[in-house]
């Protein structure tokens, strides 16, 4: 589990898959491809045991942006890795949750 703490929600969740935004990930063509392969291609939270991630970046304003890596299975958490995925979480300069953005979507398991 990864929490980010301390803004306007106080407390978010990471793993909270539900609240990436589907609109961003619709737009995505490597995501429409995977679904074309794979219909049941589901998103689940990458190994949270690197201590660097995730990564954190200050931007001009002041505002934070955390990078959040995922998998994507193909159907079920014990089903194949079939691409991985980071996720921008973007907070304002006084620490409100603006919501999230695709950043990249990968083929195949790291």
């Amino acid at each position: 589990m990864c929490l980010i703490v301390n803004g306007d929600p106080p407390l978010l969740d990471v793993d909270d898959v539900s609240r990436i935004d589907r609109a961003s990930l619709e737009r995505d063509p490597i995501w429409a491809s995977l679904l074309q392969r794979h219909p049941k291609a589901a998103i689940f939270p990458a190994n949270r045991e690197d201590t660097t991630r995730p990564g954190v970046q200050r931007v001009a304003g002041g505002g934070t942006i955390f990078t959040v890596g995922y998998e994507v299975h193909d159907g079920c958490h014990a089903c194949a890795v079939i691409a991985t995925m980071r996720v921008l979480w973007r907070f304002d300069a006084d620490g409100r949750f603006l919501g999230t953005e695709i950043k990249s979507i990968r083929r195949g398991r790291r």
